[in-house]
């Protein structure tokens, strides 16, 4: 098995928990991609030789970047498993285009790029599930904790649940044709996975967990069964939210406008400090979205 040719990939920015199902539900979406392109180095293993649009000092280095881990773990595989040059190394072009810090999977998408664009440049000798554990372990790299909700939805497209994310166990669900997204955020306000989980209590309150579960449950029924009414009442619980919105300003009020204009469901996006709405068309969209993004103007 030989170098076959440069290749460019690109890979989707991601919401994940969907507000009532934390590091459990993820779901790719259109408009942004994270972008590797790869070529053949002098160098043997990999090198990240830039990183384009990098506005939060992303490393270069391999064992600190979720795109280069990812690369570096698929071509270990590949050199093990097939006849390949030793010496053989290829050089990594990072372009972040999904901005870091506001819960859209930038570093998912940026691991799901690594690992496919060494997987192709040798002619895609694994499939796509077979590039999970790669793009998972960049992931958690970066992260600093293990899911897969983020990284399945950037590999595979779609809506997901994560089972298990120790034994890579998801399923695909049904996303009903028409709803639309809507994320904003504050460009000047980043958090990170870590420093969101550290606003939790030591204790939480084991009925809302038990609410929390079934309320997940229900949103993967009204899915399959296409109720919006359905989904719209799963959306309605997040028991993490009331502390991890007191990082993000005027959040109440951005809901609350959201709800009030129609959406199905609004609350944090991931573990960043986007806010999203699901809403059942893109005419509402466009309206909830506006109205949302007018209180951060005005403030």
């Amino acid at each position: 098995m030989k170098f076959k040719s440069n290749s460019k990939v690109i890979a989707p920015r991601v919401l994940s928990d969907l507000g009532c199902g934390l590091d459990t539900f993820g779901l790719a979406l259109d408009g942004l991609y994270d972008e590797v392109l790869v070529k053949p180095s002098a160098m043997a293993g990999i090198q990240i030789t830039e990183v384009v649009g990098n506005k939060t000092n992303i490393p270069l280095d391999c064992i600190q970047n979720a795109a280069g881990a990812a690369a570096l773990a698929v071509l270990l595989l590949l050199l093990a498993q097939h006849d390949l040059d030793p010496k053989l190394g290829l050089s990594l072009t990072l372009r972040k285009r999904i901005p870091v810090g506001y819960g859209l999977g930038s570093s998912a998408a940026s691991a799901v790029a690594g690992a496919i664009a060494v997987n192709e440049a040798f002619g895609r000798p694994l499939d796509k599930r077979e590039l999970l554990p790669f793009a998972a372990a960049g992931d958690a790299l970066v992260e600093g904790v293990g899911r897969l909700n983020a990284v399945v939805p950037a590999l595979l497209g779609g809506c997901f649940l994560v089972q298990d994310a120790q034994a890579l166990r998801y399923h695909r669900l049904p996303f009903l044709k028409g709803l639309q997204v809507v994320l904003v955020y504050p460009r000047n306000i980043r958090l990170l996975q870590q420093g969101q989980r550290g606003l939790l209590p030591a204790q939480l309150p084991t009925a809302d967990f038990a609410r929390q579960a079934a309320q997940a449950a229900a949103l993967v029924q009204a899915l399959y069964m296409g109720d919006l009414a359905s989904i719209q009442a799963a959306l309605s619980f997040q028991p993490l939210e009331p502390y991890w919105k007191r990082a993000i300003p005027h959040f109440d009020q951005i809901k609350s406008t959201a709800l009030d204009m129609g959406a199905l469901g609004c609350s944090l996006a991931g573990k960043g400090s986007a806010v999203f709405a699901l809403c059942k068309n893109s005419l509402d969209a466009e309206e909830i979205g506006t109205a949302m993004g007018r209180i951060y103007e005005q403030a």
